[in-house]
């Protein structure tokens, strides 16, 4: 990396972390499994005589059980993974997700990007990445690659749909 440039692994850690839980238990037999790391999910295998269902919670209701939908499948090998404004904040209005074209905090017209992707370290920067593009760009970035993904606007922006 060029000098002034630093990486923080922190979410695409939770993600590999999550592939490499679920690459090891199924090296050592396991027909399924699901790996939850801070909320973010990977599956592998087959979860026996039913689906895999993950519901994504909705962050700009948090605590109301809201969900904006079920992902279903009968078989793993994807992941779900959240980059929200809503959630480690503080002040007025500051958040965790910073902006790498400007080195500031993400100013964006989202709350919540959710993304479904093959791996956990991919739904995690995909996720992440969206949620800074905002809702026009992130649509178009995350429908270019095909992936499932649910947005929220953020409540100044909620007529945006």
């Amino acid at each position: 990396m060029n000098a002034g440039v630093a990486l923080d692994p922190g979410a695409i850690g939770k993600g590999l972390a999550g592939d490499i839980i679920c690459r090891e238990f199924t090296q050592a037999g396991a027909t399924g499994v699901l790996a939850n790391i801070g909320g973010d999910i990977v599956v592998a295998g087959t979860p026996g005589d039913d689906y895999w269902r993950i519901a994504v919670a909705n962050d700009q209701r948090p605590g109301s059980g809201a969900t904006l939908g079920t992902i279903q499948s009968e078989f793993g090998g994807f992941a779900v993974a959240t980059s929200s404004t809503a959630k480690r904040t503080w002040g007025n209005g500051l958040h965790h997700v910073i902006d790498p074209r400007t080195g500031a905090m993400s100013q964006t017209d989202l709350i919540q990007a959710t993304v479904v992707a093959p791996s956990g370290w991919q739904a995690e920067s995909f996720a992440t990445a969206a949620l800074v593009l905002g809702y026009a760009e992130g649509t178009h970035f995350l429908n270019e690659r095909g992936l499932t993904h649910f947005l929220v606007p953020a409540p100044a922006f909620s007529s945006i749909n």
